[in-house]
């Protein structure tokens, strides 16, 4: 096992005011008759952007710009005062891994595409505490790595690269004073790049389903569907990395969010025999982090979807839009259904592919940015679900 300890090192803030202003609080309504949509813009159109909350700001990175460029924008979206201000990445990139880390005191973004060619080691924190930024590098680049909050560890795990296999197996743990430990993944039977969430009050985290390359000695990926569940368990200020029970039905572009003991996602697509056609799918699944189960549940979406928007509100489970759908669904975690009656207002006002998204204070998500189902053009839209 390799340690690495990087030095700190602080970009101040100097932000620019976008939108107005307004104060709030932030209790849970479950009544979603109540809830309440939004949207403000980002300070220019982007896709492939990353997102993530610290404090009292929901913060979208980077991402490529309408004329092809990646961009070093952050857009930093007030929860409270409803202002937006314009910060930079020490790096223009696409593609980043994003999460909150430690209770949201921080944002973390790690790693990305500064070009087709070139990808990134480096990860920008914001600290809401201390309103300054931290700049560290991982060991290796890598874009899309997935981020999962632990508690008081954030693992950084794999991504895409440009070496052979073309996915990485490498885990960087970045600990609750900033520090890197990196270790290899030696528990899974081959790289795989799946849906991820952390569960930070029993302390562990799951990676699991998406895609592989079955090609792995090859120069060419071949994508097709993993069925690897990856499991995280902090014990005091160590990890234990361990492979548990397939996905009972592998998809890729599934998404999902912990509620309480179970990370519940949905949608995805599968491969059709003929090995190219894509076929959607409306299934919802759980796995049980305290128990270490897979279910396929009976119930399903009301339209079959991939690349969801999802996030978690308490018990609730939020599916936001996904390709070209714009609806709304939300999946109680107390009684394993479907809420009825969500009011149409709720939907996403445009369908977009690859925009980033974030939960803020258990009741506030976001998705923002991401290209316009029906033009392919990069939209500055953030639609906001407000539930207090």
């Amino acid at each position: 096992m390799k340690v690495i300890f990087i030095p700190l090192v602080y970009l101040f803030l100097k932000p620019q005011d976008v939108v107005g202003s307004e104060a709030r609080n932030f209790d849970l309504r479950g009544d979603l008759s109540t809830w309440v949509k939004g949207e403000v813009k980002l300070s220019s159109p982007r896709s492939f952007l990353g997102a993530a909350s610290a404090g009292d700001f929901a913060l979208f990175a980077g991402g490529i710009e309408a004329n092809g460029a990646r961009s070093e924008i952050v857009d930093m979206y007030n929860i409270c005062d409803r202002r937006i201000k314009v910060n930079t990445l020490s790096e223009a990139r696409s593609e980043i891994g994003s999460a909150s880390f430690m209770n949201g005191r921080y944002a973390v973004f790690a790693g990305g595409k500064k070009n087709d060619t070139s990808f990134s080691k480096r990860i920008d924190i914001y600290d809401s505490k201390k309103r300054c930024w931290v700049k560290l590098d991982m060991t290796s680049a890598r874009a899309a790595p997935q981020l999962i909050d632990l508690g008081s560890i954030l693992v950084i795990y794999g991504g895409a690269t440009l070496d052979i296999p073309f996915i990485s197996m490498t885990v960087d743990y970045l600990d609750s004073d900033l520090r890197l430990n990196t270790i290899m993944n030696d528990v899974s039977g081959y790289p795989f790049v799946g849906i991820s969430s952390g569960n930070t009050v029993l302390s562990n985290g799951i990676a699991l389903g998406g895609y592989t390359n079955s090609n792995l000695g090859g120069d060419m990926i071949l994508y097709g569907p993993s069925n690897q569940t990856l499991f995280f368990k902090r014990v005091g200020k160590n990890v234990v990395l361990e492979a548990l029970n397939p996905v009972p039905s592998p998809r890729i572009g599934m998404s999902g969010a912990f509620s309480f003991d179970r990370l519940v996602y949905a949608g995805g697509h599968t491969i059709a025999n003929d090995g190219y056609t894509l076929v959607p799918s409306n299934k919802i699944s759980q796995f049980n982090s305290r128990r270490n189960f897979h279910t396929d549940l009976e119930i399903t979406l009301s339209e079959p979807r991939t690349y969801i928007y999802s996030g978690a509100f308490d018990r609730f489970v939020l599916f936001w839009g996904g390709g070209k759908s714009k609806i709304l669904e939300v999946f109680d975690s107390t009684n394993l259904e479907l809420l009825s009656g969500i009011p149409s207002k709720l939907n996403l006002t445009i369908s977009r592919d690859v925009a980033g998204t974030t939960v803020s204070k258990n009741c506030i998500m976001f998705v923002a940015g991401g290209l316009v189902w029906n033009t392919g053009k990069p939209t500055d839209s953030i639609e906001i679900i407000s539930a207090c």
